[in-house]
């Protein structure tokens, strides 16, 4: 796979903090079904932006869960919005003032669902016996917002989100507007940060699903039922094993929408679950552990690379050495560099390519070859 990097001036350094305030949107008199996993009405967080015609949805993550004992294990802030607060206040990262969408109206959907956003089902539907609503939860919370704003054709939608949030936005983008979430003619662009889940070989014998995420996603399609609504449709995911629609790797090559795809290389969640151990915890010896990250890197470098939207110049890929995940509501977002270049870079550089100034998606990959070799890494752990 050829590296290639852009070499496009960062556009972060010197910048003072500036706060976007959001504002609660409580869903239960747009939908009464679009509620958490305690049965509590979800809410979604809003602003107003200087500029009007553009967009931000930003789904967030938090694992999810597979089964009736794994559900329950979940903790309470991540299956309730009763910790939420009327106003969201983010002075740095994606959502921030100084984000190069922070004058967009920007939608931000907590995470109340455990479902990755993907899901549709009632308590009475699963053996857990609690809802798991992300999917109306999204869509119910995008209309309901769209029409406070007046989303119209030409506008510019960026819509992802980190991590689960990530895998449901990966799930969604294609179907937003063929079901009416948004209107038609819209300009989108998904911005997924982390979703790129391997579907990777048991190491050491860990053959639980907490300790495959290939497996928690065959589990969590089969235990919310939702496997039409991931599939979206035949001719969207023609897969024939549905959780595989929900799955990056498998999923990510048959999206049609243009993406920014965030990976690291180092994946530090799914490295974390495949090796039960941290990097800076591994037990002795530990070369089996770094042996087996170098296997995941090289599987990940040579997946995002032969992307067919990648290749085609359609979409494009920010990919670091750093040992990460997720970072794009943090300082991350504009501090962190790969070959010289942020995640708020790579975004402008997308940003000017949708709008029809720019000619070249951002294609970053960094070349170093080893764990945290990345200059820019932050946070660097040996």
């Amino acid at each position: 796979v050829a590296l290639a990097a852009l070499c496009i001036a960062a556009t972060s350094a010197g910048r003072s903090r500036r706060t976007n305030t959001l504002h609660r949107v409580r869903l239960a008199d747009v939908d009464p079904d679009a509620v958490c996993n305690d049965g509590r009405p979800a809410a979604y967080y809003w602003k107003r932006g200087d500029d009007p015609r553009s967009w931000l949805v930003f789904l967030e993550g938090g694992g999810w869960c597979w089964d009736a004992e794994s559900c329950r294990s979940r903790e309470a802030h991540l299956t309730s919005d009763a910790w939420v607060g009327r106003s969201l206040s983010f002075d740095q990262g994606i959502m921030s003032r100084q984000s190069p969408v922070g004058d967009f109206n920007i939608v931000y959907l907590p995470y109340c669902s455990s479902d990755a956003h993907m899901a549709d089902v009632g308590a009475e539907g699963t053996a857990a016996g609690v809802p798991f609503r992300g999917a109306r939860i999204v869509r119910s919370a995008l209309r309901h917002a769209a029409g406070i704003a007046g989303m119209m054709s030409g506008d510019i939608v960026v819509f992802g989100g980190g991590s689960a949030g990530a895998r449901g936005a990966m799930v969604h983008l294609d179907t937003l507007e063929p079901r009416g979430v948004v209107p038609r003619g819209v300009r989108l662009l998904g911005y997924l940060d982390s979703p790129y889940y391997l579907d990777e070989p048991v190491f050491h014998g860990l053959s639980d699903p907490s300790n495959r995420v290939a497996l928690q996603t065959q589990q969590t399609v089969t235990f919310m039922r939702s496997g039409g609504l991931v599939r979206g449709s035949r001719d969207l995911c023609p897969l024939e094993e549905a959780w595989k629609c929900a799955f990056a790797e498998y999923r990510m090559p048959l999206l049609r929408t243009p993406f920014l795809l965030i990976a690291s290389m180092y994946d530090w969640f799914q490295l974390h679950v495949a090796l039960g151990a941290d990097c800076c915890s591994f037990p002795k010896p530990q070369n089996e552990y770094f042996g087996f990250a170098e296997h995941f890197a090289n599987r990940t470098r040579r997946g995002i690379g032969a992307l067919p939207q990648v290749l085609a110049g359609s979409s494009g890929v920010l990919s670091s050495s750093c040992y990460d995940h997720s970072r794009s509501k943090y300082d991350a977002f504009s501090a962190q560099t790969t070959l010289g270049v942020s995640m708020a870079d790579a975004l402008t550089q997308a940003l000017e390519v949708l709008r029809g100034r720019g000619e070249v998606m951002p294609l970053v990959v960094d070349s170093c070859g080893s764990f945290q070799c990345g200059s820019g890494c932050l946070n660097k752990k040996k």
